[in-house]
């Protein structure tokens, strides 16, 4: 048998082999085919942006340039000005609404203490500006810090003003009143009240800089003078009225005496005691200028207008006494105090004139 005859037998032969009946299970072998794989994306690195993420820039923050010191210093002598202006703004508010630097004379109340907190804000920003002030801000800062100090004496002037004219008036009333013991004690309280008064004018005077008003436009330098001026008026004219009506009691002692002694018909003794007090009360009332300042104007015609009428009242019980007939020339005399408003306040006045009407 040839090579090809034994191959076709033995290839019939495995066929019968692996034949397939029934119940019998044919092993097939799959073939391995090639491994199928399923990416997976790769993770992005850090700080890069992803396909689907939009980077949006951050802001940057712009920074401001430092301001120059002058600058600082400028804003801190603007702020000072203010409160300077506030400070004043207080001080004329004492005399009433729309009132002027002026009003505030001597005749109404000043309570410095409500400058006190405008003042000390003024100082701070003084301090700050110092700090920073190239030489040609340092005058102004001088100026205004001059002006700090010499509104904060003006107030406190101020205020004793008013306690010299409160007391004057006082003690004025008491004598048209015949209290002269009150009379008394309101002079003293009044001589009092001018030392201080006398000791913040002195300390203005002597450090007044009237120039410094020109560094700034709340006070002028005629504001600056002005007040100085005119708490040195009501200083000098209070202290002329307390000294000028010293006398008037000494005046009415012999006023009422000469009214008693014409009650008892001792004409000689009258006469001697109105012509007395007539001289007494020409005396106060020449000494009693009608020139003086506005604070004190008022209780100085009040003085004026009371002596002036004792002593034509006065001068007229003396012709009255001296007359000798039976009837007395007292009409003149009783026309004088009837015209007068001396019946409800003086009552050696109102006895007089009771008498005089009888």
């Amino acid at each position: 048998m040839n090579r090809r005859s034994y191959l076709a037998l033995l290839t019939a032969g495995l066929a019968g082999c692996t034949g397939g009946g029934e119940g019998t299970s044919t092993l097939t072998e799959t073939p391995t085919g090639t491994p199928t794989t399923t990416a997976t994306p790769t993770a992005t690195p850090a700080g890069e942006p992803t396909p689907t993420e939009t980077e949006t820039p951050e802001p940057t923050e712009t920074e401001e340039p430092t301001p120059a010191p002058e600058e600082i210093a400028s804003e801190h002598i603007v702020a000072a000005e203010d409160h300077l202006a506030t400070a004043v703004e207080t001080y004329v508010g004492f005399a009433g609404d729309d009132a002027a630097w002026l009003d505030v004379d001597g005749s109404v109340s000043v309570d410095p203490s409500r400058l006190s907190d405008a003042l000390l804000d003024m100082r701070f920003e003084l301090s700050e500006a110092r700090d920073h002030a190239v030489d040609e801000q340092a005058d102004q800062i001088d100026a205004l810090d001059h002006l700090r100090e010499f509104l904060e004496l003006v107030a406190q002037a101020s205020a004793g003003a008013h306690d010299v004219t409160t007391s004057l008036r006082a003690a004025v009333d008491a004598a048209i009143t015949e209290n002269f013991d009150q009379m008394a004690s309101h002079r003293e309280a009044t001589q009092q009240s001018l030392s201080t008064l006398g000791s913040d004018i002195d300390e203005l005077s002597s450090t007044a800089q009237p120039d410094a008003a020109e560094a700034t436009d709340v006070l002028s330098t005629e504001d600056y003078t002005k007040k100085i001026d005119q708490l040195a008026s009501v200083h000098e004219d209070a202290g002329a009225v307390i000294s000028g009506i010293g006398p008037m009691d000494d005046a009415m002692d012999d006023f009422s005496g000469g009214a008693d002694a014409y009650y008892e018909e001792e004409y000689r003794t009258a006469s001697t005691l109105f012509f007395g007090a007539k001289s007494t009360y020409a005396d106060v009332k020449e000494d009693l200028s009608s020139d003086v300042a506005a604070a004190v104007s008022g209780v100085v015609g009040d003085a004026r207008a009371y002596v002036s009428t004792l002593r034509t009242a006065a001068e007229h019980m003396v012709e009255a006494a001296d007359s000798t007939g039976d009837w007395k020339p007292e009409h003149a005399a009783r026309d004088v105090l009837r015209k007068s408003d001396l019946i409800e306040k003086s009552p050696t006045v109102s006895e007089l004139l009771e008498y005089l009407e009888s």
